[in-house]
């Protein structure tokens, strides 16, 4: 470790402050070294405090949270010292991208006009060439059409778009550290490849760090020399990326990397039993105690004493030794031959051209997605991947009649699914449901969990009682790994992942023939995520339903899915059974798809 480090923190807790029941700590005795042009990932399960953390580390806290103890220093300046000095590192020194594109971006500028404000606060440039720079920049982080590009406003990008460029401005004032909160949540495969290899050429160029806090393993296990395991608010292991991943020795890191989706090993893994705990609840021993299946009764009885790891450790009274037990995932059971919905010859274009442009031959517009054919079965998952751009969000917004599309057909149990949302009958309505990529977006924040889950059992069931309407929410949270201390919290008391899993038990609460799910998954931590697939599974085989899973997260997708879509620019370039389309691709593009996808059995091959 570098003598001077560019980042160092010692024995931090960060919390609330009670009357009376003393200080609630978010992190606790966090200890973390971060040298110049270091690349450090750090994973845990959704509330386990790392995105409190990279706030921390950047001197900014939440209204109502507090430091309680301990240091930040950023090339040996206090970030809780002089506020006037933090604020200019902020953006400048020290660059940050939020898990939600969407808010790290200027709704009513263009996209050009926004990268120019950085490079105009952040660098030397003058007007000229900011334009030359942005134009690169654009193309670097490959956007389509650069030149189109700069004068779209952030809604008229697609969510993996906006990250892109989200990441983009962070970058453009060559900062000494680069926070990233989730930067590839929302990127498909190969981009979030090419986004990752521009960072890493960034890093190596400039000596810039990176500190990656992701629950993707993925991520950190291809581009993080080092990486720091957290769980409710502790940092339970840290090591070398290879050595942990291989052989990790905390039996909270060996669950999370058991709860991995392969590609060699298709079905759903085994998730991890119980939740993390709140942080109102005050453990005596060891805070992973009650979900150790190695657990004794001194891990319950004393905590580890010590700071947290640093520079390789782990916090475990009895850790583990040798590579992980091989993960057994549950296989896909058959489905029945009964269309639910059937589409044919299926296109949409965002704009249609007036009848000038179509006279003269100027302003054609392009397809969205063209002559899109599939047929989805009772009980069947068909899942569709693609890059980002490629038409997979759009297809599920024709389906669910938000657009209307321009040719084709599309029908469920009768039903003309080109009919407007606005006016299909309530039944279609409680029969297909949605599940949205951006939780934030979909939940009413004016309403508590109870309120949002209860809202379709009130619409769609309007026998239930009151008391029924409660007794179904409660088991519909137990079912998405969440509990009853849920119930009175609002959307912007939770996670990002929390949000999301409200999101699909909002929808499983209408008791649908078919979900279409736009990446359902992308912001959940790995345990969790495996959780749902299962959830997702049971309900399946329990009554029929059927799936539409758009997903960038082939390894997902595999374990769910039974059929496979791959579009690209809006077509279907390869179709068939799951085990065929992962196991014999045919289309050069769905093999490029999957040469960019991490699988946890290349791990012991490569150890």
């Amino acid at each position: 470790m570098n003598a001077s480090p560019l980042l160092q923190v010692r024995s931090l807790s960060v919390g609330l402050r009670t009357r009376d029941r003393g200080d609630l700590p978010i992190i606790r005795k966090i200890d973390l070294e971060i040298s110049r042009g270091e690349s450090i990932g750090i994973v845990g399960e959704s509330g386990s405090g790392k995105s409190t953390l990279a706030m921390a580390l950047m001197g900014f806290l939440k209204p109502g949270v507090e430091r309680l103890e301990g240091t930040v220093l950023f090339d040996r300046h206090d970030m809780f010292g002089n506020d006037a000095v933090t604020a200019k590192l902020r953006g400048g020194a020290i660059a940050y991208v939020p898990q939600n594109a969407a808010t790290a971006l200027t709704p009513t500028m263009t996209i050009g006009n926004q990268f120019d404000e950085a490079l105009r606060l952040h660098s030397s440039l003058d007007v000229s060439e900011r334009r030359g720079a942005i134009l690169e920049m654009l193309a670097d982080l490959r956007l389509p059409d650069p030149k189109a590009v700069v004068g779209r406003y952030p809604h008229e990008l697609s969510g993996g778009q906006q990250q892109r460029c989200a990441i983009g401005l962070a970058m453009a004032g060559q900062p000494k550290l680069i926070v990233l909160d989730e930067p590839t949540t929302a990127l498909d495969t190969a981009t979030q490849a090419s986004i990752l290899e521009l960072l890493a050429g960034l890093a190596e160029r400039t000596g810039t760090a990176l500190l990656y806090v992701s629950h993707n393993l993925g991520v950190v296990g291809d581009n993080c020399g080092r990486l720091a395991v957290m769980y409710a608010g502790e940092i339970v292991e840290e090591g070398m990326t290879q050595r942990l991943l291989s052989a990790p020795s905390h039996p909270y890191s060996r669950g999370l990397l058991g709860s991995i989706p392969s590609l060699r090993d298709p079905g759903i893994p085994p998730a991890m039993w119980g939740s993390p705990p709140a942080i109102s609840e005050h453990i005596t021993g060891c805070r992973f105690s009650d979900r150790c299946p190695k657990r004794r009764d001194r891990c319950s009885e004393h905590p580890m004493i010590g700071r947290s790891p640093i520079g390789g450790g782990v916090r475990c009274h009895f850790p583990e030794v040798g590579p992980a037990a091989a993960r057994v995932g549950t296989e896909r059971r058959p489905t029945r031959d009964e269309p639910v919905v059937t589409v044919r010859g299926l296109s949409f274009l965002y704009a249609r051209p007036g009848l000038l442009s179509r006279l003269t031959g100027a302003g054609k517009a392009q397809p969205a997605i063209q002559d899109i054919d599939l047929e989805l079965n009772a009980g069947q998952t068909i899942g569709v991947i693609g890059e980002s751009g490629s038409g997979k969000s759009t297809l599920l917004r024709v389906l669910l009649g938000l657009h209307r599309p321009s040719s084709g057909e599309a029908t469920m149990l009768g039903h003309d699914l080109r009919v407007p949302l606005a006016r299909r009958p309530l039944d279609l309505k409680r029969q297909l449901q949605v599940v949205f990529q951006n939780p934030s977006s979909s939940l009413n924040p004016r309403q508590t969990i109870l309120e949002i889950i209860a809202s379709p059992l009130r619409l769609y069931f309007r026998d239930l009682d009151q008391d029924a309407i409660y007794r179904r929410v409660k088991g519909i949270l137990e079912q998405v790994r969440l509990g009853t201390r849920y119930l009175d919290r609002y959307p912007s008391q939770l996670s990002g992942g929390e949000k999301q899993r409200v999101a699909i038990a909002r929808a499983l609460a209408a008791e649908p023939r078919v979900i279409l799910c736009d990446e359902v998954t992308s912001a959940l931590d790995v345990s969790v995520q495996a959780a749902v697939l299962q959830v997702l599974s049971d309900i399946q085989k329990e009554h029929g339903t059927s799936y539409v899973f758009v997903s960038h997260d082939l390894a997902t997708v595999r374990a769910i899915s039974d059929h496979i879509v791959v579009l690209s620019r809006g077509r279907i370039v390869e179709a068939g059974p799951a085990n065929r389309v992962f196991g014999a691709p045919e289309h050069d593009y769905t093999k490029m798809l999957l040469e960019h996808t991490f699988d946890p059995a290349d791990i012991a091959v490569a150890a």
